[in-house]
């Protein structure tokens, strides 16, 4: 799935973290450079199988607008402290069963 984030053409790349959580970053089409990083994992948090963490703040600023947009999930149903941060817990739309497993990311 191509999306336009910040002036960037984007691949939306579907992965998942170690802990089998669903990860989405953004990758720029042309340089193949890492543009975002459009979840954070929380595992003290409680998800449901088709929710995820989306960091909407900093460089992430309008994250949450692209990716409704792009249908990717819906608007923020509730939020979730990180720190002194509120981030925002969103339904996600796209298919995540033909994630290869094993296939992770190690939350930085």
């Amino acid at each position: 799935m191509n999306i336009t984030f910040n002036n960037w053409l984007c691949k939306l790349v579907r992965s998942r973290y170690e802990n089998g959580r669903v990860c989405l970053r953004l990758k720029d089409i042309s340089t193949n450079a890492w543009v975002a990083m459009a979840t954070v994992d929380l595992p003290h948090i409680e998800l449901d199988q088709d929710e995820v963490i989306i960091n909407n703040h900093g460089e992430n600023d309008g994250i949450i607008r692209t990716l409704v947009k792009a249908s990717a999930i819906l608007q923020p149903h509730r939020l979730v402290m990180q720190g002194n941060k509120c981030l925002d817990v969103c339904t996600l739309l796209i298919d995540m069963e033909d994630m290869p497993v094993g296939f992770s990311v190690r939350q930085q």
